[in-house]
């Protein structure tokens, strides 16, 4: 296994902006229907408590279904940023691809999810179990774009991956943890740094926070949007590099 070889082609691929701005898109279009509920909940105006109530229900109603609607879209978008990872030319054909194969996506998400949360409600032992389940799992969105296969058949032969290269799999998913979290976070400085010189000024806290922050809105959007580029150019990096290395691990089995 090249690991160096799996993070060089990661970088060099995840650079191009049409690889990335798809997950950027994505995020701006999050974050704008997330805000514009909120600022349409109108909550603290209810007459009683039952409009109150109702205002609530309403707009987690339609958050869940946001957050619904992204987790679709950013399934079909890894699934394309997998296949492009392993055909780089067929750019347009990865995401007709990943749409096809999105119920298989789905399917194995929701199947994870729930084996994560079996797994971590486990008494002492359940972070220990949720890692071993992580790692069992850790390429069948590679087995269903890849090797072209159902959900069933892509954790069975992600589950044999691991038995057969297990202390690979515990290199490869922290190695490429913390540098995709590096990554992302050298384009989170200008926000951070944003932030904490907005709120502290002269060593010491601001009186308003709020005004503070209303004052500088647009430079602290700016940075916002650098941040959220750099965290789609992350994912990019971590699905590539994911993805060279499992064809690598392929390849000698």
């Amino acid at each position: 296994m090249d690991l160096g070889k799996g993070i060089k082609k990661g970088l060099r691929f995840c650079i191009n902006p049409k690889r990335w701005f798809p997950f950027f898109i994505m995020d701006l279009l999050g974050l704008s229907l997330i805000l514009s509920i909120f600022n349409n909940a109108n909550l603290f105006n209810s007459s009683n408590i039952l409009s109150g109530i109702y205002g609530f229900s309403v707009m987690f109603l339609e958050i869940i279904i946001v957050w619904i609607l992204l987790f679709i879209i950013s399934l079909i978008l890894k699934g394309a940023v997998i296949h492009q990872s392993y055909k780089e030319k067929e750019y347009k054909k990865s995401f007709l691809k990943s749409y096809r194969k999105t119920p298989s996506l789905i399917m194995v998400s929701v199947i994870i999810f729930a084996i994560n949360i079996f797994a971590v409600s486990i008494p002492y032992f359940g972070l220990l179990f949720m890692f071993a389940s992580i790692l069992a799992f850790y390429f069948v969105y590679q087995n269903i774009i890849i090797k072209d296969v159902g959900f069933g058949n892509s954790l069975e032969y992600s589950v044999d991956l691991l038995k057969k290269r297990c202390w690979s799999l515990i290199i490869i998913y922290f190695a490429l943890g913390v540098l995709s979290f590096i990554l992302s976070l050298m384009f989170s400085l200008p926000l951070i740094y944003m932030i904490f010189t907005i709120l502290i000024s002269g060593g010491e806290l601001a009186l308003n926070p709020i005004t503070a922050i209303s004052l500088n809105l647009h430079w602290l959007f700016i940075c916002l949007l650098i941040s959220m580029i750099g965290k789609s150019i992350s994912r990019v990096f971590y699905l590539k590099a994911q993805t060279e290395i499992y064809l690598q691990l392929i390849k000698k089995i």
